[in-house]
């Protein structure tokens, strides 16, 4: 599937990508891989690697959506060699999908009151109402200042996430676009920009989608942005 933005101008690229996915991690530019047995335990061990440039506040309180959101993120930004941490901000838009948002948190969280009331506190916890609310735990911990927008869709949300980058690149609404398809289990992340130059390796996004044309989720084009990464 060709980008449906084709008109001559340099294409989006991709300059950093990042998954987690059954116990294990990798940034692709860098090469950079790892394993692990919790999300806490990846957390610790991005940060000692200087992947995530402090530990990710309130991690403990947040959803496994969220949890995914900020370690996939960290690692296509530093994928990308975008240094994200003190008071920098950067001009990066977050665009995030999932195949369920946070209903599986919101059920947990009601079924809890339910059963306790407000005991021990419980009264008192955030409750994830919104399905936008990883991106906006991304955008504040990482202070990137672009548009930030939660987009949804049955059987194609890769491919509109996808759409939805180049149109806002294309725009000019932000300097790169931040992108990540999550579930509780694992995620992909990856940072799209259109400079027509710059340090490499990266990866055409037109040519990236001609071959990988099934995007119901992000998944599908690790493996061609990987070999991409490696030509």
């Amino acid at each position: 599937m060709t980008s449906p933005l084709d008109d001559g101008v340099p294409s989006a690229r991709v300059t950093g990508l990042g998954w987690i996915a059954g116990g294990r991690f990798a940034a692709e530019r860098l090469g950079l891989t790892g394993s692990f047995d919790d999300l806490s335990e990846l957390r610790d061990e991005l940060v000692e690697r200087g992947i995530l440039p402090a530990p990710i506040r309130r991690f403990a309180k947040l959803d496994d959506a969220c949890r995914m959101a900020s370690l996939v993120a960290g690692l296509a930004l530093h994928d990308a060699g975008v240094a994200c941490g003190g008071d920098v901000a950067r001009d990066v838009a977050v665009l995030g999908t999932s195949e369920r948002g946070c209903l599986e948190t919101n059920r947990a969280f009601f079924a809890d009151y339910l059963r306790h009331e407000r005991r021990s506190g419980r009264g008192s916890l955030f409750v994830y109402t919104l399905p936008s609310i990883p991106a906006s735990e991304v955008s504040m911990q990482f202070k990137l200042v672009g548009p930030t927008a939660w987009l949804g869709s049955a059987d194609a949300r890769g491919r509109l996430l996808l759409d939805r980058a180049e149109a806002m690149l294309r725009r000019g609404d932000s300097a790169a676009v931040l992108c990540f398809d999550v579930s509780e289990s694992g995620g992909v992340g990856l940072l799209l920009d259109r400079a027509p130059d710059g340090p490499g390796p990266v990866a055409d996004l037109a040519k990236v989608r001609r071959l990988a044309p099934s995007l119901a989720t992000l998944e599908p084009i690790v493996d061609v942005v990987r070999r991409a990464f490696r030509a």
